[in-house]
C-alpha cells in the first residue's frame, strides 16, 4: 500500500520521450520503493513522391 504520494526523483529526455525515476514510501514493505517509467511519442514521417 502506498502511504505517501509518488515523488519524481529524476527525469531524463530520451529518444522520442522521457524517462522518469519515481519513489514512494510503502507501508506494506516498510521501506522506500523505487521504479522508472518511460513515456514516448510516436511520430510518423510521410514522404510523398510525385510521378515523373
Amino acid at each position: 500500500m502506498i502511504s505517501e504520494s509518488l515523488k519524481l526523483d529524476k527525469e531524463h529526455k530520451t529518444f522520442g520521450g522521457k524517462l522518469g525515476f519515481y519513489s514512494h514510501q510503502s507501508s506494506t514493505c516498510n521501506s522506500e520503493m523505487k521504479f522508472a517509467l518511460k513515456s514516448f511519442v510516436i511520430c510518423y514521417l510521410l514522404l510523398v513522391v510525385g510521378n515523373n
